[in-house]
């Protein structure tokens, strides 16, 4: 989602179509390292931007076509033109000229976890990011269960976070601190990929918790995504599943709080820029 963001603001600003090159996700070769497979997930949104033929791409870049070894050997002997990655596009924000390039357009590459790459354009997104299926009936009792309360959505990533080389997972102590920031009259509402180890774990004093069930995850992860925007406040760790739901959550006055960290090493007195100004950084 940060990838569609980035890529549909900038081609907002040079006023040029929005392709999508989602052949990565059809390349499941064996991998040697720490690798998650995932499948393309934005497919559950009735977004603008169409799939790019491998043609369109070669005009940019090899098409990965081939399996990660034939592609990787192929690539370095490619000619390439107009990529851009967080770095580059980060230094020529306000250059539309020369990110433009002269065939008139551009291949973004990389993760573009910065809100500034998209900021301005964050309304249009929200038009952008919409469901393409409602909330299962299945899950209407918790969605009920929300509306009546004032609510906070509390996120727990662990799962591919054990050991991970870049994340780390958040401890209990900034739950507990987030949790100051609201009045015990509100009902705290629980996601996470381990329900079982929340259960266990997580015990706010003077809060009511309702644990929401991975049963309600729904395809793709978009169930679960769906009734956490519905929430009115949100107290996330370092994960972007969590943060787009607080980001499009239509809630008035929501109260965000995430880590100021986000990745391991990063220097503990700087605000990551991937937050909103407004956002709560603890």
């Amino acid at each position: 989602m940060f990838q569609y963001a980035a890529a549909y603001s900038l081609a907002r600003k040079l006023k040029q179509p929005l392709l999508i090159d989602n052949l990565y996700y059809r390349d499941t070769s064996k991998r040697r390292h720490r690798f998650t497979y995932r499948p393309y997930g934005l497919s559950l949104f009735n977004i603008s931007a169409e799939i790019a033929t491998p043609k369109q791409i070669t005009k940019f870049t090899l098409p990965r076509i081939f399996n990660k070894y034939i592609y990787n050997v192929l690539r370095r002997i490619f000619p390439e033109h107009n990529m851009w990655n967080e770095n580059l596009l980060r230094s020529y924000l306000y250059d539309t000229q020369t990110i433009a390039g002269k065939n008139g357009g551009g291949y973004l590459e990389g993760f573009f976890q910065d809100y500034s790459f998209f900021e301005s354009y964050l309304d249009d997104l929200k038009g952008e990011f919409v469901f393409k299926e409602p909330i299962s009936k299945q899950s209407i009792p918790v969605l009920e269960d929300i509306e009546r309360s004032k609510s906070i959505c509390i996120v727990f990533r662990r799962g591919d976070y054990v050991g991970h080389p870049v994340l780390d997972i958040i401890g209990l102590d900034y739950y507990y601190q987030a949790l100051s920031y609201f009045t015990k009259d509100h009902k705290i509402f629980v996601f996470s990929d381990d329900i079982p180890w929340c259960i266990d774990n997580f015990k706010p004093e003077g809060f009511k918790v309702h644990f929401v069930d991975q049963m309600h995850t729904g395809d793709l992860g978009g169930n679960y995504l769906q009734i956490m925007m519905k929430c009115n406040n949100f107290i996330i760790p370092n994960s972007t599943y969590p943060y787009w739901a607080a980001l499009l959550s239509p809630s008035k006055n929501k109260k965000v709080i995430a880590p100021k960290v986000w990745f391991k090493g990063q220097d503990s007195s700087e605000r990551n820029s991937i937050l909103p100004p407004e956002w709560i950084a603890i």
